[in-house]
């Protein structure tokens, strides 16, 4: 498996069912709320009703969006996380992009 490097992106999360939701997620040590090295990697699908917890998932990672970054607070963060998720449903709006074969 292939990590890659901290920060946040819009990325495409299938679920076990088949089906796929747009997703922000972040990579990295969760600095607002974490004190530590532990990197770990979060996802929050948009649109998606329901308990992920202690299922898998597949994300697919399209486009950076910015650095993981300390916030002064958790409204803070949570405003961050609005605009993190309108910039991949802007990123998404046309489908889902293809890439050349290799």
């Amino acid at each position: 498996m292939l990590v890659p490097s901290h920060g946040v992106y819009a990325t495409r999360a299938t679920l076990e069912d088949g089906s796929c939701y747009a997703a922000v997620t972040n990579v990295g040590t969760r600095p607002t709320v974490q004190n530590g090295p532990d990197i770990t990697v979060e996802a929050c699908l948009l649109d998606f009703q329901g308990d992920l917890y202690g299922k898998q998932l597949r994300l697919e990672f399209y486009e950076h969006l910015r650095q993981e970054v300390r916030f002064d607070s958790l409204d803070a963060l949570r405003a961050q996380i609005q605009s993190d998720a309108d910039a991949t449903r802007t990123y998404f709006a046309d489908g889902v992009p293809t890439f050349p074969a290799l």
